[in-house]
């Protein structure tokens, strides 16, 4: 419990310290969207969960208490002209390590081509071009300790606009440890408590068309609680990360999961520090067929006057 009470205050202070350049001036900014239907129903608060294999995206270490094959994918209809897909994968080599990829993408659509004039006037030209945003990860992680996870993840980033492209190579880091406390209703000590804490998007700089960008690297540090007990008849989940972006400012992202009987999941949300997606909500149903595990997660998120995103997942294990 001390040595995690030193890590959580030494990576706190290391976030106080970190400048934050102007909003939006890194690129990859597509890959601060948190996949899947789960994550956005709780405010993003994803730093510390280890259950599915869409942890590659926020903290590799998750996928290393995954103990079957688990598939998460995910879709996001984006202010009406964007979609953003997810997936995900995960399986234990033997007792060596588990092994994840993940993809993410965002697709623009087709959108009008605007010139400017010495004079500063803009037109359209009547010519149409399209974009698209992605990603491929590999992870790797494992077990250190009884109670402790270590996962590295390698992605490759590509951005492109038409005919102009700029790609990446980028790293994240991350690790959970669960921390044994007396839990009052079953009267001794369990876990559930987990604290997650990552650093996402290390990487050098990337040309696109004339300038030279860096991606958003970003250090997260969370942690959720279980209470109401651990019988299945009821559980809730608290979550809480602490989240600062190179080009943003620090944020803090919190989260209610209420579980009942392992079959519906209701999730509420809300962002410190946000400038528009401060609040959601969402939903989720499990079932399971034979030694199948299905779960299917939605979650509402409102832009203000830019309108509502929807984020739908399905996870499926064995």
């Amino acid at each position: 419990m001390k040595k995690a009470l030193v890590l959580v205050l030494s990576f706190l202070f290391i976030i106080q310290y970190i400048p934050a350049d102007d909003k939006g001036t890194a690129m990859g900014s597509f890959l601060q969207i948190v996949p899947g239907g789960r994550g956005p129903g709780v405010g993003d608060a994803v730093c510390s969960l280890d259950e599915s294999a869409e942890s590659v995206f926020f903290n590799p270490a998750g996928i290393a208490s995954v103990n079957d094959l688990n598939l998460a994918l995910g879709y996001s209809k984006w202010l009406d002209t964007l979609n953003y897909s997810s997936l995900a994968f995960s399986m234990p080599v033997k007792d060596l390590f588990t092994l994840g990829i993940g993809f993410i993408g965002l697709f623009y659509g087709s959108f009008p081509v605007i010139t400017q004039d010495s004079a500063g006037n803009l037109a359209e030209t009547g010519n149409s071009a399209t974009a698209s945003d992605i990603a491929f990860n590999i992870t790797l992680a494992r077990h250190i300790t009884k109670t402790t996870t270590l996962g590295v993840t390698t992605k490759y980033i590509s951005e492109k606009i038409e005919n102009e492209k700029s790609d990446i190579i980028a790293f994240d880091i991350g690790l959970i440890d669960k921390l044994f406390v007396l839990d009052p209703v079953i009267g001794k000590a369990s876990s559930p408590v987990n604290l997650g804490m990552a650093v996402i998007n290390l990487s050098g700089k990337s040309q696109f068309i004339s300038k030279s960008y860096s991606l958003p690297m970003t250090l997260k540090i969370g942690v959720n609680y279980t209470f109401l007990g651990m019988e299945k008849q009821h559980r809730g989940l608290f979550l809480l990360d602490v989240v600062k972006a190179v080009d943003d400012n620090a944020k803090l992202n919190m989260g209610l999961e209420y579980n009942y009987k392992e079959t519906v999941l209701l999730r509420l949300g809300y962002k410190i520090g946000a400038d528009l997606d401060n609040i959601s909500m969402g939903i989720g149903f499990q079932h399971s067929l034979g030694d199948l595990h299905m779960g299917i997660d939605y979650s509402l998120v409102p832009f203000g006057d830019l309108g509502n995103t929807h984020r739908m997942g399905l996870t499926l294990s064995r």
